[in-house]
């Protein structure tokens, strides 16, 4: 019985922590290595202990670190050390304060109860909660990892992590020689499960700020591209009406030419005038006319920003867009 006991807590110890992985680092895993996984490395422990016990801490950074999704090993080792800790702390906080309310005191037992299991099938409810309560959005988090806002403040957090991982391994290890191992383990988990959080919160509070300053700038860097582009498009009308005004001067004397029978007049009308009148609308600046077939504001002030920049550095440019376009799948 007590080997299907530790069986059943390394199972629901690896699949909490699998869950936590796949919720803070939005890489989805797929059901059946949901199943699969925790089996693997309860088999593994069973092979080897000291293997299995120290590939428990590490080895999602390396998963992290082989797929390379984030392009940081300092973001790689960040979600691969999250799950870990995080189930030690929420676990341990389990343990030593809420089941002893209810009169279980499973850290002070020799063996490994039931109530062990219950604690695990636990940790990723718990943390579901707290996210929630705190109101931490992993996305604005990583969005804020990813424009490196706070890289060396990571790197701390980091740091903080190996260093708590360690102390807990060592009293964990030396439980036997040590003097009051476990209130040791109690005072350092009770001091940083609320530094942890507190970072979190910092984390998350910063990348919110940063993102939403961010956002106002491109909308007022899109208003000012439109409000160009806008100005662009009423020189362009000014200059058609010009030319229409001068167009409707040219079709009279054209028809004084026609009814005085003057071929003279109308070559030289022709020849000084409208001969060389159709190039002026396919010069390129008039491309820009073709912008209003995009349907999308933000996009369509990145376009007309980068023509005019092209038309004001005298690089030849084209632009065909014969049909609205609606559709953008970006942000």
């Amino acid at each position: 019985m007590d080997i299907v006991i530790n069986l059943l807590l390394l199972y629901s110890k690896t699949l909490a922590v699998l869950l936590m992985f796949q919720q803070v680092s939005n890489q989805p895993i797929k059901p059946l290595w949901c199943i699969i996984g925790p089996f693997l490395y309860v088999l593994l422990l069973i092979i080897c202990p000291p293997v299995g016990y120290f590939a428990f801490f590490f080895i999602f950074i390396a998963y992290n670190i082989y797929q390379n999704k984030y392009g940081s090993k300092t973001l790689d080792i960040f979600y691969g050390l999250y799950p870990i800790i995080v189930d030690s702390l929420l676990g341990r906080m389990l343990g030593f304060y809420v089941f002893p309310l209810l009169g279980v005191y499973v850290f002070n037992e020799v063996k490994i109860s039931w109530f062990d299991i219950l604690i695990e099938l636990l940790v990723f409810p718990l943390h579901l909660l707290i996210v929630k309560s705190l109101r931490l959005d992993f996305n604005e988090i990583k969005e804020g990892f990813k424009r490196h806002y706070f890289r060396f403040f990571l790197l701390l957090i980091n740091i903080s992590m190996f260093v708590y991982m360690l102390l807990v391994s060592i009293l964990v290890i030396y439980r036997d020689k040590l003097a009051d191992a476990d209130n040791w383990r109690g005072h350092i988990n009770n001091f940083y499960i609320v530094l942890f959080f507190v970072m979190l919160l910092y984390l998350n509070a910063i990348s919110k700020e940063k993102l939403e300053k961010e956002i106002i700038d491109q909308k007022d860097t899109q208003l000012n591209e439109l409000s160009i582009y806008s100005h662009h498009v009423e020189s362009l009308y000014e200059e058609i009406r010009s030319f229409r005004h001068d167009y409707i001067n040219i079709l009279t004397s054209l028809k004084l030419g026609i009814d005085n029978q003057d071929i003279e007049a109308i070559k030289t009308v022709y020849n000084g005038v409208l001969r060389d009148s159709a190039n002026q609308f396919y010069d390129s600046k008039f491309d820009i006319a073709k912008l209003s077939n995009i349907k999308n504001d933000a996009i369509k002030s990145i376009l007309s920003a980068k023509l005019l920049e092209a038309q004001n550095r005298g690089i030849s440019i084209s632009v065909e867009i014969e049909e609205p376009v609606s559709n953008f799948r970006i942000e």
